[in-house]
């Protein structure tokens, strides 16, 4: 139907910029995105590892609209799939019409790297020299995504062939489940507020939208087969964690003062590491980050700047933090190597990583030491090297951020606590019969009958005096804080700017 720009101006306003976009040879920061991808991905087996799950996540649900055990027929599929794109002769003689099926699906373009190029924005050509480089770098990660696709296009074609379609309707179909199941990547689909200059914000987000997109239209549409195979298997993966909108609930909790992870422990023992992080931890990884759909928003506690900033740049953002981290590291610490390997793409730096585990052991992001050096695996190493967490190094981290957690919690209760102890003490010293000390004494007997740190306030005297100076005289703690050689001079500055 044509639209009349008097009477939808909006909609025609809309169409004319959409044909423009799409019809427009815009390089939208092709060399940008380009470095992205390989920085991040490039000679990255993890991702490539990762990324053939998308025949779990998306295709098999998808499939229950169509079959009651929709995986009853996939291992089917990938072995069709599979001899296609390793022995097309074979399957020409053993299934003709497939074969035929899978080659309209490569001319049309159904079965290809979209999801690779976008991300590498190659929509631009580029001299032989750096293609032969670039193929060797995204060769894993190309031919994950061409095989899902094929088993996609596979699966496809075979529903299509069930319901009684004829061959050309057969591939239309097939070839609309690889777009409903695998996504379109190109700028055709591409949403309007990731097109042009903002493309690059939007790298390495298009699965996370396309994937909620696919959660919306099932939920909407009730196929609730689909919805619960999509968030079966992304929880089957990566545990509670992976499933949208669990990290923000856990960081809603945490906020209240609630640990999520030791109260999951406590319900499932040793059944939590599976649970929050999925089954692969029964075999020491743990690909929980990677496999899910990421943060919806980013986390506050990194500070407000921070938070927005990485709202809005994405991935992007990440590249000047390490750089930040990288003179940390120089600079205050001291560590040449941490400095470098702060800067190393991924496929360099998960070696270099693994390597330095295995000579000084497991440190925080703190540099605190979380497992010696004489507790590394083999194991451990070897998943380090591929880019994969070893489950147990996500455990340490984990006990140490619960530990702090615990920490600050009883921080923050006692200085609450000695605060409300001193402002009462400030108020009453005048009509009260006791004097402070008599007040600090009881304290000091409070204090000798607790036992659990954790379960009882410890009231602190030295900060309770603190307190009250600083009610009668704020500058009288100010200048305590500073050191004696330098006293004189804050008392000078005081007067001066009085």
């Amino acid at each position: 139907p044509t639209i009349d720009p008097k009477k939808e101006a909006g909609l025609y306003d809309y169409a004319n910029k959409y044909a423009n976009y799409v019809l427009s040879n815009d390089a939208e920061a092709v060399k940008f995105r380009e470095f992205m991808f390989y920085y991040y991905l490039g000679f990255n087996a993890k991702s490539a590892l990762v990324n053939l799950s998308q025949t779990l996540t998306t295709t098999i649900p998808v499939l229950s609209k169509y079959f009651a055990v929709p995986e009853a027929h996939v291992p089917g599929y990938i072995k069709n799939a599979s001899e296609f794109l390793l022995n097309p002769k074979r399957l020409a003689k053993r299934n003709p019409e497939l074969h035929d099926a899978l080659f309209q699906g490569l001319r049309r373009g159904a079965i290809a790297e979209k999801m690779a190029r976008f991300l590498r924005g190659e929509e631009q050509g580029t001299s032989e020299t750096i293609t032969n480089f670039k193929e060797l770098a995204s060769w894993m990660f190309d031919k994950a995504e061409v095989f899902n696709r094929t088993v996609a296009f596979t699966a496809g074609f075979d529903v299509a062939k069930r319901k009684g379609m004829n061959f050309k309707d057969s591939v239309d179909f097939a070839t609309n489940f690889v777009t409903e199941t695998q996504f379109d990547y190109s700028k055709v689909n591409r949403p309007e507020i990731a097109r042009s200059w903002r493309a690059p914000l939007f790298t390495f987000r298009m699965f996370l939208g396309n994937y909620l997109s696919l959660l919306k239209k099932s939920l909407q549409e009730k196929e609730w087969e689909v919805l619960a195979r999509m968030l079966g298997y992304m929880t089957a993966l990566g545990g509670l964690f992976a499933i949208p909108g669990i990290k923000e609930l856990d960081k809603i909790l945490t906020t209240l003062g609630i640990d999520t992870k030791v109260m999951l422990r406590e319900k499932f023992g040793k059944f939590s590491d599976t649970v929050m992080h999925g089954i692969p931890t029964l075999f020491g990884a743990n690909i929980s980050g990677t496999i899910g759909v990421g943060e919806l928003v980013p986390d506050i506690e990194e500070g407000l700047a921070a938070s927005i900033g990485k709202l809005a740049g994405g991935v992007a953002l990440d590249l000047p933090m390490r750089v930040g981290r990288s003179l940390w590291l120089y600079k205050d610490k001291d560590s040449v190597y941490r400095a470098t390997e702060a800067l190393m793409p991924e496929a360099i730096r998960n070696p270099m990583v693994a390597a330095r585990w295995a000579s000084e052991g497991v440190r925080s992001p703190s540099l605190e030491n979380v497992i010696p050096k004489e507790d590394i695996t083999g194991s451990d190493i070897a998943l380090k090297s591929l880019g994969l967490s070893p489950s147990r190094v996500t455990k340490a981290y984990e006990l140490e951020n619960t530990e702090k957690f615990m920490v600050d919690k009883i921080r923050k209760r006692n200085a609450k606590a000695n605060w409300s102890v001193a402002k009462a003490l400030f108020e009453d010293m005048s009509s009260n019969g006791n004097s402070v000390q008599d007040v600090l004494d009881q304290i000091d007997q409070h204090n000798s009958n607790v036992e659990k740190m954790e379960d009882f306030i410890r009231l602190d005297p030295t900060a309770i005096k603190d307190y009250v100076r600083l009610m009668i005289d704020p500058k009288s703690v100010e200048i305590k804080k500073v050191p004696k050689i330098g006293r004189e001079g804050y008392l000078e500055r005081q007067e001066l700017y009085q």
